[in-house]
């Protein structure tokens, strides 16, 4: 029973993908969210999932952030499901006087903890930390997989002496739930809630959010809270200028994401509010949303700051440090092989690694060749669907590994086109395709560019990311740690 039960409360352990991180192209409209509700205070608050300097998030505008980005998406879904089989176990407990005493919950923490030691997994309280998951959760999650196991038997009529399979409880609880039906409903939510299991269990709001604080990836809820505080870091920098000459850029932003959608033909004639439907969110959410306010403003701040005709002079001055950014670059891809891992663990060792590059390497003689064995075999989740591509790389572009930005342009300045590799980088090798080596841009060309690397330089000075502490951060750190 224990391993059952470990398993149903920590089924929403993040996982975080390998190096090196792919540049992000022709993303589509990331909508819906919430006002980042950072707030400056001398004194920091004692609870927040996010702070930097005198600035802090608070739970309840991040819970709302989570619940206007999920609560109609896939996570949302699952999520709600959860809580209906929680709403529906707890509901039948009541009706028949069922209930798992603090003895009873005791005893099987006990257990679960002999198990994790015996079976060399470390102690609870570590699985726990590196799943974010509170030991509260865990308790009442533990308590209601002890109802489950004791109502099932009851209504399956299994004797006390018999066990009852997962399976079965699983199946059981399903048709209970499934009798009752769940309703979810579209915004505006009514005021009971967002959901309906039967007739009268409703879900609320607080409740969606606190799962899906366990559901959404750290890395993700770190990126959003990050968002925040520096939405706050600019609306503190911005305090002086007219709230609708603000709103006058988020407007624009919007409107030079609705044109990109409507440039890709992937969306060729599907008005932006469905495509927005589609991910659960919309309109309203997306003026809300602290990442494109944080894009909208940031644009708003350099476009103040530099107009338009002293930007090339604030690019001369500094052409050497631009051009690492937005200047020459190589157009690559990369096979990823994570490896590290010691023989028999659930890596491979660097030498069974190399072994496989070796094998692979024949195979690669074309750069269609190359895209499809990417597709097939890479472990860089986020370059393996457009089968390795990372785009043109320039020389300090950050989101890709420094070795390879290196070993790229060292090829492609020799005249070196095709495979290259395995380059060994850590926790991975890389198999390359070195394609054309692009000159830096004429200015003229260069202008979009330079404006978004000032917005970086101006995101990064107002609020380093070193400086930003969540929540989640142990999470990331256990995640990333080798086990």
């Amino acid at each position: 029973m224990s391993a059952v039960i470990v398993c149903a409360c920590l089924w929403a352990a993040p996982a975080l993908a390998p190096l090196p991180h792919a540049p992000r192209q022709g993303q589509s409209p990331q909508p819906a969210a919430v006002p980042a509700q950072a707030q400056p205070s001398a004194e920091l608050a004692p609870d927040a999932p996010a702070r930097a300097g005198d600035l802090w998030v608070s739970w309840e505008a991040f819970d709302r952030l989570l619940l206007d980005r999920y609560a109609l998406a896939p996570e949302g879904e699952r999520a709600v499901l959860f809580l209906a089989r929680n709403r529906v176990l707890d509901s039948l407990a009541a009706a028949q006087g069922v209930a798992v005493s603090d003895a009873e919950l005791a005893a099987a923490l006990a257990k679960i903890s002999a198990e994790f030691a015996s079976q060399g997994q470390g102690s609870l309280e570590t699985t726990l930390a590196r799943t974010g998951l509170t030991r509260a959760t865990f308790e009442a999650t533990l308590r209601r997989s002890l109802l489950q196991e004791r109502l099932a038997r009851a209504a399956l009529g299994i004797p006390a002496d018999r066990g009852v399979s997962p399976q079965a409880q699983e199946l059981w609880l399903d048709e209970q739930v499934g009798q009752r039906g769940v309703e979810r409903f579209a915004r505006p939510f009514p005021e009971q809630g967002l959901a309906r299991v039967g007739a009268d269990l409703w879900i609320r709001p607080g409740e969606l959010a606190e799962v899906l604080r366990t559901q959404v990836p750290a890395e993700a809820q770190r990126e959003a809270l990050g968002q925040m505080l520096l939405l706050r870091a600019l609306e503190l920098r911005l305090a002086e200028r007219p709230a609708a000459e603000l709103e006058a850029a988020v407007e624009a932003e919007i409107a030079g994401r609705r044109a990109e959608a409507g440039r890709d033909p992937a969306y060729q004639g599907v008005p932006f509010e469905d495509l927005l439907a589609a991910r659960g969110r919309d309109l309203a959410g997306l003026r809300r949303d602290p990442a494109v306010r944080v894009a909208a403003l940031a644009s708003h701040v350099v476009r103040l700051e530099v107009p338009e005709d002293r930007l090339e002079a604030v690019y001369r001055s500094d052409q050497a440090r631009f051009d690492e950014r937005i200047g020459a670059a190589v157009r690559a891809r990369v096979l990823l092989l994570a490896c590290g891992g010691p023989e028999g663990g659930p890596l491979p060792s660097l030498e069974q690694a190399r072994a496989e590059a070796l094998q692979l390497a024949p195979r690669l003689v074309s750069e269609s060749a190359f895209q499809a064995l990417a597709r097939e075999r890479s472990d860089d989740l986020l370059s393996r669907p457009r089968g390795g591509d990372l785009g043109f790389v320039t020389r300090g572009q950050d989101n890709v590994l420094e070795e390879v930005r290196a070993a790229l342009f060292e090829a492609a300045e020799r005249g070196h086109r095709g495979l290259l590799g395995p380059l060994e980088l850590t926790g991975g090798l890389a198999l390359l395709w070195v394609g054309e080596l692009r000159p830096t841009p004429p200015f003229a060309s260069l202008r979009g560019a330079i404006r978004r690397e000032l917005e970086r330089r101006l995101l990064e000075s107002i609020l380093p990311s070193p400086a930003i502490q969540t929540y989640v951060d142990p999470q990331l750190l256990a995640a990333s740690a080798p086990r």
